[in-house]
């Protein structure tokens, strides 16, 4: 007779309880020292299974039975017991790990903590605090993040450059001499602030792990979710900064606008949509095309009430809708396993599919579009995300939905805009597909219709866009807002970053 396989609880609870051996602040600094190990290589890097020993960290401070512990220090024998023991967990849950799952979407799950640490650096980390600081002075966001912060939007990006240029030099710590050539142009409690913006000490580690939702509740899907320390990337210790990963910082500062404002829910991912909105159709206005027709403009060939998408890209024999979605997709939303969740968690994706798909059957069956507009044989549907949320492509996102999810309720949209015309790719994707496609001179459709092409082929099927692109050898490209902040930064800081720039560009 077989014997079933422990839950979750019980696996977790044995692991926990051999953590409780050792002191908890012993288990925190050795971690850090065994991620400042430099492998030689990434793969090496990601064999170590980073944000594993990161886990580790977030759950030993959120223990509360140990901080009266007076357990003697972990050693590093030990620590790597721990490590191992995490590492089992999959084995002793067994088919656990992946029961309800579609093949799909259990991929997604698994790949999410591991491609977080894969992506490369990139200058687009600056792209939200830059859209922010573009605003008027009175501008609520703005003000909400000055309040918080107590920085303005382009001081955050001056000094998280300066740590980020040290990052990528290979640094791990950052002394108070790091800061200060940057007193010459910014005063000591500026400084301060963002050091305390960005970083926690030991007892502030603690307070903020079990300050997240559901601190005191463990679930399986913890094991795939990319480490929440990306909001404090840097640790204060002996009175340095130190640098948990540099991947780690790279995130963290790519999502800090995002992370401090989420706090504030609607109020702040309302207001922010309509900048997102604003930033993408603007994206989109520079693409060579016939014509770029927005919002109004579709609406003005629909019947009163339909919904529209934000624009749409006009060829002879194609139409490319491009509809903006920024929303608080949070990583419950990338380690989610269940399908049906899944499809809940991810409904603004749906919405913009359905949306697609009648603007695209309504705008043939009357007689205000253009004739091009009208007469396309093809249409295509681009879902910009403000993050990288692993939807890939729409046949392979109503394969992660339970059955029958995606349909069109006008069926004959299917026939111009079906799921494999579908994509939904992130901010910078979408930035590297706009600016990009001219430098190797291709235009939307042509590398459009590639993708298609490609994914219809399991060998050559990519499950996030960006895979695509390098295929294609689409190179690296920017936004003007990007671009013009990176090389303002340069100038407020009266230093030129051209070999960071080299590495990053």
């Amino acid at each position: 007779m077989s014997v079933a396989s422990p839950s979750f609880d019980e696996v977790y609870k044995a692991w926990r309880n051999r953590a409780r051996r050792f002191a908890p602040q012993s288990i925190v600094l050795t971690a850090l020292a065994f991620l400042k190990q430099q492998p030689p290589t990434k793969l090496a890097d990601m064999e170590r299974y980073p944000w594993q020993v990161l886990l580790m960290v977030k759950w030993v401070c959120q223990d509360r039975e140990m901080d009266r512990s007076r357990a003697p220090a972990i050693t590093p024998r030990d620590f790597d017991d721990l490590r191992q023991r995490l590492w089992d967990f999959p084995e002793k849950l067994g088919s656990q790990i992946r029961d309800t799952l579609p093949g799909k979407l259990f991929f997604r799950q698994l790949i999410n903590p591991q491609l977080g640490f894969q992506r490369e650096f990139s200058p687009g980390f600056v792209r939200e605090a830059a859209i922010l600081a573009a605003q008027p002075e009175n501008n609520p966001l703005l003000r909400q993040f000055e309040e918080k912060t107590r920085l303005h939007p382009r001081d955050f990006l001056d000094l998280a450059f300066a740590i980020y240029s040290g990052v990528l030099e290979g640094r791990q710590i950052f002394g108070p001499e790091w800061f200060e050539p940057l007193l010459k142009v910014y005063p000591k409690d500026q400084i301060d602030a963002f050091v305390h913006a960005v970083s926690v000490d030991y007892a502030g580690l603690r307070q903020f792990v079990r300050g997240l939702p559901n601190a005191g509740r463990h679930v399986q899907s913890e094991l795939f979710e990319f480490p929440v320390l990306t909001r404090y990337p840097l640790l204060r210790f002996n009175g340095q900064l130190h640098c948990w990963h540099p991947m780690l910082f790279f995130r963290g500062m790519e999502g800090f606008v995002h992370s401090v404002l989420s706090e504030l829910g609607t109020a702040y991912i309302e207001p922010f949509s309509k900048l997102f909105e604003k930033h993408v159709v603007c994206e989109a206005r520079t693409v060579s095309a016939t014509r770029f027709y927005d919002e109004s403009d579709i609406r003005a060939w629909l019947p009163q009430g339909a919904r529209v998408p934000d624009g749409l890209l006009s060829y002879p024999g194609y139409n490319v809708f491009i509809e903006s979605k920024a929303k608080l997709f949070d990583e419950s939303i990338m380690c989610v396993g269940h399908a049906e969740r899944f499809s809940h968690m991810t409904r603004a994706l749906r919405d913009a599919i359905e949306q697609a798909w009648s603007a695209c059957a309504l705008l043939r069956q009357g007689k205000r579009a253009p004739d091009q507009v009208k007469n396309a044989a093809k249409d295509f549907l681009l879902i910009v995300t403000n993050r990288e949320v692993s939807a890939s492509n729409g046949q392979t996102l109503a394969a992660m939905y339970p059955p029958d999810t995606l349909v069109p309720s006008i069926p004959e949209a299917i026939n111009h805009l079906p799921l494999e015309h579908v994509y939904v790719l992130s901010i910078e994707d979408f930035e590297r597909l706009v600016h990009g496609l001219p430098i190797v001179g291709v235009q939307f459709p042509q590398f459009l219709e590639s993708c298609v092409t490609a994914d219809a082929n399991a060998v050559n099927a990519a499950f996030y866009f960006h895979q695509h692109l390098t295929h294609g050898g689409i190179p690296r490209s920017y936004s003007a807002i990007v671009r013009g902040e990176i090389e303002a930064i340069s100038a407020r800081l009266k230093r030129p970053f051209d070999d960071v720039n080299k590495k990053i560009i």
